[in-house]
């Protein structure tokens, strides 16, 4: 039990010193992507654990319906990143519980992701500088780069991401990479 905590936190001491490293190299403009082959289902499976710890004791079930098969040719690193930020911020969004789901699926050419959270949903002028850096929604400790990082992270892999949110109703990200070195 002992060795599992003491692993368990060495994840997440590397987790926030790969995000200072990455909060700091987005900061000075560096866009550097190490792209390699990624077993999808692997890569799923450690998001699924890490979804689990983010929310424990939140109040908010989270689903995870992964059925992204194969491989694609990724920044995994960048792309745990992704999920990290967007996860965070539904978390930080739905302050009276709630749920949060997570879907992927492969086709021939990219593999898309699709986070949803039945928070208070984003208001039109929001979502319209969304992904700008420093944008937030009021949030204490919120720096108004997490989104913005997503942004920059999809955009450097050659993908798109779209937000869909009605006040009320929560929010969609989907995202979408292509599975080959581009």
């Amino acid at each position: 039990e002992r060795e599992e905590l003491a692993n368990r936190i060495r994840r997440q001491v590397d987790q926030a010193n790969r995000m200072t490293r990455e909060v700091l190299a987005f900061a000075r403009g560096e866009r550097r992507v190490w792209r390699r082959r990624v077993r999808l289902e692997v890569f799923d499976r450690e998001m699924a654990e890490y979804l689990e710890h983010e929310y424990e004791g939140t109040g908010i079930e989270v689903r995870a319906r992964f059925r992204a098969r194969g491989e694609a040719w990724v920044d995994d690193a960048k792309l745990g990143r992704l999920f990290a930020n967007i996860a965070r911020n539904a978390r930080q969004a739905m302050t009276s519980g709630g749920r949060f789901e997570v879907s992927s699926r492969t086709s021939h050419d990219y593999v898309e992701y699709v986070f949803k959270d039945t928070g208070p949903g984003i208001s039109p002028d929001l979502q319209r500088v969304l992904f700008d850096p420093f944008t937030t929604a009021k949030k204490d400790g919120g720096t108004g780069l997490g989104l913005a990082m997503v942004k920059q992270i999809v955009d450097d892999h050659g993908g798109s991401v779209r937000v869909q949110s009605k006040e009320g109703a929560g929010a969609t990200f989907r995202v979408r990479l292509p599975r080959t070195e581009s």
